[in-house]
């Protein structure tokens, strides 16, 4: 993994003007593994219970109408097999749709609250967020995940409900994470200027998208993530934690 550590110390000077921090989830604050082995597979696993248990609920039918007119698909759902087959091929493909995140968030609901699911954060995360929230810093969250999730992955993690340090959570809602736009939202939404803000994420192509957008962007290399090519380490800051960037003087000393 690699740290541009001269480039992270120039970001870490302007400490004093960031006035929010705003962070990605998965591969980020959040192992990759968890994402898309636990959580993919607790949601495949409990599936078709859930359908069944909630089959005439008015929302989970909503949802599967949605999905079926945002994939533009001709699957049947008139019954729980169809649905259920409908769900589990769409699981395997991209870009998953919004009403599909739905149904994912219900489901994983249930497994956070019989405490089945445990969110997954890097040892370093909530050290990190805590010192900056102290100094004064806002601490948002970005994640093409629904904020719900983004919420339950929060309270219900491994280092207990920590949702506290977070001050908002932003979704695809806002736009998408690959779009320079997405990131003007949010700057409108926050109330401040481009380089008030600086923001982490595992993918290069979000982190340009935030740099187009005057935001200050650092990639997280975390272990366990997809290889970076050269080219995006020459281009962006590289750190492998929050930690890191402590290390730096990205922080206030007192």
């Amino acid at each position: 993994m690699a740290e541009n550590a001269a480039t992270v110390a120039d970001i870490a000077k302007l400490f004093n003007k960031i006035k929010c921090i705003i962070s990605d989830v998965e591969g980020t604050t959040t192992s990759l593994a968890f994402v898309r082995n636990t959580l993919k597979s607790y949601f495949l696993d409990n599936l078709h219970e859930h359908l069944t248990k909630n089959w005439d609920d008015s929302e989970l039918q909503d949802i599967l109408l949605k999905t079926k007119f945002e994939t533009d698909s001709s699957d049947s759902i008139s019954n729980i097999e169809d649905a259920c087959s409908f769900i589990i091929r769409l699981s395997d493909t991209e870009p998953i749709t919004y009403s599909f995140r739905q149904l994912q968030a219900r489901i994983w609901s249930e497994g956070y609250s019989s405490g089945e699911l445990k969110g997954h954060l890097f040892p370093d995360v909530v050290p990190a967020f805590k010192r900056w929230s102290q100094d004064g810093k806002r601490i948002f969250l970005y994640s093409s995940g629904l904020e719900l999730s983004q919420k339950l992955l929060f309270t219900n993690s491994i280092a207990g409900n920590v949702l506290e340090i977070i001050s908002g959570c932003f979704d695809t809602t806002v736009g998408s994470k690959y779009e320079p736009n997405s990131y003007d939202m949010i700057l409108k939404k926050l109330e401040c200027q481009p380089g008030e803000v600086i923001f982490f994420s595992d993918s290069i192509k979000e982190v340009k998208a935030a740099s187009k957008a005057g935001v200050i962007a650092v990639i997280m290399d975390r272990e366990g993530n997809l290889p970076l090519d050269q080219s995006a380490k020459d281009m962006f800051p590289v750190v492998s934690s929050f930690e890191a960037m402590i290390e730096h003087g990205f922080y206030f000393e007192y």
